[in-house]
């Protein structure tokens, strides 16, 4: 094969590399940075929809905005890198547990919920609930719930910032876990944030929420 045949298909290669690349970063896989910025971009859109109808629209934040914050701050404690491992790290995590040593991921989901405005929980409790049975409890009667049957029914009920819900261990245990939604992909799959792996936060990307074992519903702390 000749030099003239060889360097325009290397070029053409890296060409097609380069772009697949691009793609994949953007759509398929997209990195922390990308999903900030798509955060970014719903949150100005929608006020400035809004302001076109109506010019108190700021004033009045809807479950959609909320839902933003609670991504938002997400994804902005799993980049700060706490690890309750480390003195400074165990020093965050107790702003989340109140100061208790105990398991933390409901807890760091309560905490980003009082942050971005949408508290569950009560005073008395610091707005903190402890574990993913009682949540649960709490969303049915105070909050937004979702189960299961109702989202396959009709997936477009989840949105950005909404939390998972999963059960673990025997019938009646009452353990579990949560995650915190911070992009939905358009395949129907999500990118989310955790806590209390190996003590740490943690960041999944394309989650087959609903297929993964243990998927109890999804909730929001606002009706």
């Amino acid at each position: 094969m000749s030099k003239k045949v060889i360097v325009p298909s290397l070029i053409v290669i890296v060409i097609a590399v380069f772009f697949g690349y691009r793609v994949y970063n953007e759509f398929i896989n997209p990195p922390v940075a990308n999903i900030q910025k798509r955060l970014e971009i719903m949150y100005e859109e929608y006020f400035s929809d809004e302001s076109d109808d109506n010019d108190n629209a700021a004033v009045e934040v809807s479950s959609y905005i909320l839902g933003i914050r609670r991504a938002r701050i997400a994804i902005e404690e799993y980049l700060s890198g706490v690890n309750g491992n480390t003195p400074s790290g165990r020093q965050r995590v107790h702003e989340y547990t109140g100061g208790r040593d105990i398991p933390w991921c409901v807890n760091f989901a309560s905490w980003v919920t009082q942050q971005a405005g949408s508290p569950v929980g009560d005073e008395s409790n610091g707005f903190r609930i402890d574990n993913t049975w009682e949540l649960k409890d709490w969303l049915l009667e105070h909050g937004t719930y979702y189960d299961k049957e109702t989202l396959l029914e009709d997936p477009s009920l989840l949105q950005v910032g909404d939390i998972l819900l999963y059960s673990r261990g025997a019938e009646g245990q009452r353990l579990g876990h949560v995650f915190i939604v911070v992009n939905v992909r358009e395949n129907g799959n999500v990118d989310t944030v955790d806590g209390n792996i190996q003590n740490r936060l943690r960041m999944l990307d394309n989650l087959d929420y609903m297929g993964r074992f243990g998927f109890m519903g999804i909730g929001r702390a606002e009706r």
